[in-house]
């Protein structure tokens, strides 16, 4: 047999097993994604993926600071309001107990970087241990804090979430849980006391 022969020989054969083997192959994926309900199985997944996604707390954290009693008293008197606004969809557990403010004083610029004094850390006064926040809904929290003396202050907090509802003591009767993305919310301000 001549070598051209042969070479159309195995090129037929080549050509009708890569049809079979396409062929095969199709019903394949009819049969798995037909017959099997594959299909139904994977947008099934998606939606509920999707659904996850969308049930989530957002926290805008917001911290407003303003000086009350007589201007020229030292130690000065700071109110300092803390609000929390949930704009998710899903509720958000706030841990006041684990909640901070931290104030520091600005001592200048060093290497073009902000100094600081060492921070205060103030536990935030609350008569609640938790709180939840509903989607749509805000928490104000005023809180008073006292400033030595005058200058320019940078004032913060950061609050803890909770991963779960039904973990905190003090609200057993709910059985949600939370998906929040972060553990902690925050905000910051800057002012000046003269």
């Amino acid at each position: 047999m001549p070598l051209q022969d042969f070479s159309t020989i195995a090129s037929a054969i080549e050509s009708i097993l890569v049809g079979l083997a396409v062929i095969c192959g199709g019903i394949w994926a009819i049969f798995r994604f037909g017959s099997l309900r594959e299909a139904k199985k994977a947008r099934a997944e998606l939606d509920i993926l999707k659904k996850s996604l969308e049930e989530e707390a957002c926290i805008e954290a917001k911290i407003a600071a303003s000086r009350i009693g007589s201007p020229s008293e030292f130690p000065a008197q700071l109110l300092v309001d803390i609000s929390l606004t949930n704009s998710g969809n899903y509720p958000e557990i706030i841990e006041w107990g684990k909640a901070k403010i931290i104030i520091r004083k600005f001592t200048g610029i060093e290497n073009k970087k902000i100094q600081y004094s060492d921070p205060l850390e103030l536990e935030i006064d609350s008569m609640w241990e938790y709180t939840i926040i509903d989607p749509k809904g805000t928490e104000v929290l005023p809180h008073l804090a006292l400033i030595e003396e005058s200058g320019t202050y940078h004032i913060s907090f950061e609050v803890t979430t909770s991963p779960k509802v039904k973990d905190t003591p003090t609200v057993k009767p709910f059985e949600q849980e939370t998906k929040n993305q972060r553990l902690y919310w925050g905000a910051s301000t800057i002012i000046l006391v003269e």
